[in-house]
């Protein structure tokens, strides 16, 4: 929910002139906060610990987003804003996550 409040805020603020995407990076003390969003709107946020090099969040959100693809947008079942849920997504996740934490330690 408080990200849903820190795009409000965006959208609200922000000149629609412009090709903005949005909020991509916070950092506040000892996190930081990544945010991927597809060209459907969709996004995809991760949170890791400063400080996290933003090309292994990337990485990360982006093999996220494969595995969102993969999963979700091939079950003929699902249906768009929908919540996902399903070992193999929570495992491909976990798989993407873990891959770049060992790279350097710091993804959550």
């Amino acid at each position: 929910m408080t990200f849903l409040h820190l795009f409000i805020v965006n959208n609200s603020t922000s000149n629609p002139n412009t090709n903005s995407t949005g909020i991509e990076t916070i950092e506040a003390g000892p996190l930081t906060l990544r945010c991927l969003q597809t060209p459907t709107g969709l996004k995809f946020i991760l949170t890791a610990l400063s400080p996290s090099p933003p090309t292994s969040m990337d990485d990360a959100l982006a093999e996220i987003y494969a595995v969102y693809s993969d999963y979700a947008m091939k079950n003929p079942f699902y249906e768009l804003e929908m919540p996902v849920r399903g070992e193999k997504f929570e495992r491909g996740v976990r798989q993407a996550v873990m891959a770049k934490e060992g790279k350097g330690g710091y993804l959550r």
